[in-house]
């Protein structure tokens, strides 16, 4: 974990706010139930997991026009691209 990430958790803490918390209640429509940690906070981006990466075997990253960007998973079993995660910049989301 880098420093400004670290830097930044401790920011929002000292504003009430508790980041994955903050990110849950921001987008709940994202939030699926995980084992670890969901939303994933990056350095860059917030990851909400929607489907368990294990049922896929290759992976494709699409942004999309309003910023975020989305994990396309190819399903063992169908062969068919799914939406495997959600990719949130967090740049600007906090203003």
């Amino acid at each position: 974990m880098s420093w400004q990430r670290d830097n930044w958790r401790h920011s929002l803490a000292r504003q009430g706010i508790s980041t994955r918390r903050y990110w849950r209640d921001r987008f709940p429509e994202l939030v699926k139930r995980f084992p670890g940690e969901n939303p994933r906070i990056t350095e860059d981006y917030v990851r909400f997991r929607q489907k368990d990466p294990k049922l896929f075997d290759k992976f494709r990253t699409k942004e999309t026009k309003n910023g975020r960007k989305v994990i396309l998973g190819k399903n063992k079993k169908t062969g068919e691209y799914e939406l495997q995660s959600v990719l949130i910049p967090k740049e600007g989301e906090l203003k």
